[in-house]
C-alpha cells in the first residue's frame, strides 16, 4: 500500500488585518512597505520633471545609459551608497507578491499544509496574503476533501455568515474547524461528546439517517423514530406501517419509507404525520432512493439543465420490479394521508421491469437509476425514458449492494460470489473484478478517493477505484461485518460487539468507537463531525451519538 502523507497540525492563524496592496490608477497591484528605510526616505532626489533623464526627448536605452553613467561618475560616494541601497530594493522582485493575485492563489494551493505554514513565516506580506485570501482557503478545502460538494460548502458558509463571521475570514475558519475535527477523529486519546438515545420497543434497526437537525431510525417493529440531533430528544414516533420498515430515506422534512406491508409511505418529519400511502408493489419493499435534481448539461443560452426538475422516488421490491414516483413536496402539510392505488395515483410515473428476482439494492443520480438483484445482474435505467440502458452481467450469485460514482461515471457492485465489480457506465463494460474476500460481500461504499467493501469474512478492504488494486485490508472484527461507511479519510465498520474506526490514508486501526456492546451493531452513519450508530446491549437497542466538535461550535 502506498500511504498518503498524514496531516500535520495547523499553525494558529494570524488575525492581523494590515492591508497588503493597493491598486494604482492603471489597475495594477502595487505593494506597500516595499521600501521602509528611513534614510532612503530622507534622500533628496531631483523631481522627475526637472531631471535631464525625464526631459530627454530620446528615452531609449542607448541615449539614457551614457547620461546615467555620467551622473553616477559625478555623484559623491556617500550619496552613491544611498543610491545603491535604493536600487537594490527597487530591483527586488517578490516571487509571490509580484504576480497577479489569481496566479499567487494557484501556486499556493499546490502546497501541502506544512509548506503553507512555512510560507506564512517568510514575511508579514506573505502571511497576510495567505491569511486574508478567501479564494485560497476555498481551494484548499476542496483540494484536501474537507468538503466535497458545493452545496455543503454553501451551507456551512451561510451558517458562519449568519453567526457574524467576516466574509474574508469564513473559508479560513471553515478549513481550520474541519481540519481540527478531523484530527480529533484520528486521535485515539480524544473523548467525543456522547449521547445515548433510547426509544420504545427498539429491536432490529434496519435503516438509519441523520442531518444536523434530526436522526431517523427505522425498525423491524413497524415504526420510525425521529430524534433531535442536538438534544437527543425523541420528537416523533411514526406509526402506520403494518410490517417491518426495511427502507427509508429523507429529503429535508419529507421522509419516505418502505415496508414488508408492500407499501411506500410519505411522512412529514416536522409534524410526525403520514401524508401519502403509495400502493403497487406485490411484495416487500426492500430498498428505495430519493432522486435529487442534478445538473446534466446546459442549454443554448448557457443555463443549467437539471434532471429531474423536482425530486423523485424509486422503490425496489421482492416482486422484482422498481416503481418510479414523483416525491410529494407540495402536499407535505396534509393532515390525513392520501392513499392511492397505483392506477389513480397522480405521483406514479412508471414501473421498471426486467429483473427476474428480488431487487435488493438501488442507487440513483440525476437520470440514472442502478439496481442490483438476486438474479445476479445489475441494471442501469434511464428514468428520463424509463428504459433499461444496460444489463450488467458477470456476477455468479446474488447482488447485495450497488454504489454509483459520479466523478468517474462508474458503478460498483458487491455480490454473494465473494467479489466486487467495477463497471464503466459509458460502455457497460466490466473494468475490474476485485477479488480477495473469502465469503459473501454484503456491503460496498465509496467516497471520491476510496472504494470500500465489507464481507462476512470479518474483513474490510479498501481499493483503488482506477486500477482495481487492493490498497489495504482491515482485520480486527471477529464476525461478519454488518455495517460500514467511509469518506476519504476514515472507515467506520460494525460487527457483533464492535464498532471500529480505521485510517484510510495510513491503513491503520485508530480506535473502538463504542464500548460495552455485547450484541449487534445494526447500522452506522457519519458526517464530518458526528458518528451515529444503532447498537444492541443485552436485550436493548440504543442509538449512540458521538460528537467530535465539543467546545468548538
Amino acid at each position: 500500500m502506498t500511504a498518503k502523507r498524514s496531516l500535520s497540525p495547523l499553525r494558529p492563524l494570524s488575525t492581523s488585518e494590515v492591508s497588503i496592496s493597493q491598486v494604482s490608477p492603471g489597475g495594477k497591484r502595487r505593494h506597500l512597505n516595499s521600501v521602509n528605510d528611513d534614510s532612503l526616505m530622507s534622500l533628496s532626489l531631483p523631481s522627475p520633471s526637472a531631471s535631464p533623464i525625464h526631459s530627454s526627448t530620446d528615452s531609449s536605452e542607448t541615449s539614457n545609459l551614457p547620461l546615467l553613467l555620467s551622473i553616477i561618475k559625478n555623484t559623491p560616494r556617500g550619496e552613491l551608497s544611498h543610491l545603491h541601497a535604493f536600487l537594490l530594493n527597487f530591483l527586488k522582485r517578490d516571487i509571490l507578491l509580484g504576480l497577479p493575485l489569481e496566479i499567487s492563489i494557484v501556486i499556493l494551493s499546490q502546497l501541502d499544509k506544512g509548506d503553507l505554514v512555512h510560507c506564512m513565516m517568510v514575511c508579514k506580506q506573505w502571511n497576510l496574503l495567505i491569511n486574508n485570501t478567501p479564494e485560497l482557503w476555498k481551494r484548499l478545502i476542496f483540494r484536501d476533501s474537507l468538503i466535497t460538494s458545493a452545496e455543503e460548502f454553501e451551507r456551512d458558509y451561510a451558517a458562519l455568515e449568519q453567526n457574524g463571521t467576516k466574509r474574508v475570514n469564513i473559508p479560513k475558519q471553515m478549513y481550520k474547524l474541519r481540519y481540527t475535527v478531523l484530527k480529533r477523529w484520528m486521535d485515539p486519546t480524544f473523548t467525543p461528546h456522547r449521547q445515548v438515545l433510547e426509544g420504545p420497543d427498539l429491536n432490529v434497526i434496519t435503516c438509519l439517517q441523520f442531518d444536523n437537525e434530526k436522526i431517523a431510525a427505522g425498525s423491524n417493529s413497524c415504526q420510525i423514530l425521529i430524534y433531535n440531533t442536538q438534544s437527543g430528544e425523541l420528537i416523533h414516533t411514526l406509526l402506520g406501517h403494518t410490517g417491518g420498515v426495511w427502507a427509508m430515506k429523507f429529503y429535508g422534512d419529507i421522509l419516505a419509507s418502505g415496508s414488508t406491508d408492500r407499501t411506500v409511505r410519505i411522512w412529514n418529519t416536522r409534524t410526525g404525520k403520514c401524508t401519502h400511502i403509495f400502493k403497487g408493489h406485490t411484495s416487500t419493499v426492500r430498498c428505495l432512493e430519493i432522486v435529487q435534481p442534478q445538473r446534466i448539461g446546459t442549454d443554448v443560452q448557457g443555463n443549467p439543465i437539471m434532471f429531474p426538475e423536482e425530486p423523485m422516488l424509486v422503490s425496489g421490491s421482492r416482486d422484482a420490479t422498481l416503481y418510479l414516483w414523483k416525491l410529494p413536496i407540495n402536499d407535505s402539510d396534509s393532515e390525513a394521508p392520501w392513499e392511492f392505488d397505483v392506477g389513480e395515483n397522480p405521483y406514479f410515473v412508471n414501473v421498471l421491469k426486467g429483473h427476474l428476482a428480488s431487487v435488493r439494492t438501488v442507487t440513483a443520480y440525476a437520470n440514472l437509476v442502478i439496481s442490483g438483484s438476486y438474479d445476479s445482474t445489475v441494471r442501469v435505467w434511464d428514468i428520463s425514458t424509463c428504459e433499461c440502458k444496460y444489463t450488467l452481467e458477470g456476477h455468479s450469485d446474488r447482488i447485495y449492494s450497488v454504489v454509483y460514482d459520479p466523478h468517474r461515471h462508474r458503478c460498483y457492485s458487491a455480490s454473494v460470489d465473494n467479489t466486487v465489480r467495477i463497471w464503466d457506465l459509458e460502455t457497460g463494460e466490466c473494468l475490474h473484478i476485485l477479488e480477495g474476500h473469502q465469503i459473501l460481500v454484503g456491503l460496498v461504499t465509496a467516497s471520491r478517493n476510496a472504494l470500500v467493501s465489507a464481507a462476512a469474512d470479518s474483513t474490510v478492504r479498501v481499493w483503488d477505484q482506477d486500477t482495481g488494486h487492493a490498497r489495504v485490508v482491515f482485520r480486527g472484527h471477529s464476525g461478519a461485518i454488518t455495517c460500514v461507511v467511509n469518506d476519504d479519510f476514515k472507515v467506520v465498520s460494525g460487527s457483533q460487539g464492535m464498532l471500529k474506526l480505521w485510517d484510510v490514508q495510513t491503513g491503520k486501526f485508530v480506535r473502538d468507537l463504542v464500548e460495552g456492546v455485547d450484541g449487534s451493531v445494526w447500522q452506522v452513519c457519519i458526517d464530518w463531525k458526528r458518528c451515529v450508530s444503532a447498537v444492541q446491549r443485552g436485550d436493548v437497542t440504543v442509538l449512540e451519538v458521538l460528537d467530535f466538535t465539543k467546545g468548538l461550535v
